[in-house]
């Protein structure tokens, strides 16, 4: 399946944006670990895709490196005010929804 495929594959599933991201333009910073460390979110220690599960800042670079380009996705929503706490989970709720019917989908292809 070409990026391109993918790209409509995912606007069609419903997300907001969807982009190509070429691997080399990634940077992989300390700071936004910094904020895993925190616990900002409530999902440090509590998710395989967090830290500490997901490994080490240089282990994740180095598997991303495996790759030359790869598809960003996005679900955003019109909040009310900053506060709008609800909106926000609605759009967490369907981001994660649109992901793993992508996934699926993406399954299905290989």
């Amino acid at each position: 399946m070409t990026t391109d495929a993918v790209i409509d594959l995912a606007k069609a599933i419903g997300f907001s944006h969807v982009g190509e991201v070429a691997i080399s333009k990634l940077k992989f910073l300390p700071e936004v670990r910094d904020m895993c460390k925190s616990n900002r979110c409530q999902a440090y220690n509590k998710s395989w895709v967090c830290p500490p599960q997901c490994g080490t800042l240089e282990e994740i670079a180095q598997k991303a490196q495996q790759y030359h380009r790869g598809v960003l996705v996005q679900t955003t929503a019109q909040m009310e005010d900053d506060f709008d706490l609800d909106t926000m989970m609605e759009a967490e709720q369907l981001q994660k929804e649109h992901f793993f019917a992508l996934v699926d989908k993406l399954r299905d292809c290989f």
